[in-house]
């Protein structure tokens, strides 16, 4: 079983490839258009115009961190590789022109229903009590997935 520690080196490459590629797509979204105006929304707390460029910073990242570790390319595979690349085309289209919620509901919807049909599932969460220290922060989310694991919760 992989343990989270066996994910470092995917991690550690996948930021190194965020950190190096973010001056360019940043410079990339400016170049397209999509900045954030602050005011635009009730939410926006921004002072600043600000570049719209982390979900392609995320996509190129999460794609540096497959094509290191090359993970077999089931069904499964296709429908988190589709579900994600789904979502980071909608996350562009509400950048650029800006969807209505229930828009972003029906994205959410479709992804989820494509992970499902691939049959992605939570299968077991073993977190050893050496790894606790560093996942303070995410204990919370692991906390719920392990709720929906079809399997052995261990902590």
């Amino acid at each position: 079983m992989m343990r989270l520690v066996d994910l470092f080196p995917s991690i550690l490459v996948s930021l190194v490839a965020a950190l190096l590629a973010s001056p360019f797509l940043i410079r990339a979204a400016k170049w397209a258009g999509l900045i954030d105006v602050p005011g635009s929304a009730p939410h926006k707390s921004h002072h600043d115009p600000i570049p719209m460029a982390g979900g392609a910073i995320l996509l190129l990242s999460i794609g540096v961190a497959y094509a290191l570790r090359r993970p077999a390319m089931g069904l499964e595979m296709v429908g988190i590789l589709g579900g994600g690349a789904w979502m980071a085309l909608w996350g562009i289209a509400d950048d650029r022109i800006g969807l209505r919620p229930w828009q972003k509901m029906l994205a959410q919807g479709l992804a989820s229903a494509l992970l499902i049909l691939a049959g992605v599932q939570v299968r077991a969460t073993r977190i050893a009590g050496d790894e606790i220290p560093s996942l303070i922060d995410e204990l919370p989310l692991l906390a719920v997935l392990a709720t929906q694991a079809d399997g052995a919760t261990e902590i």
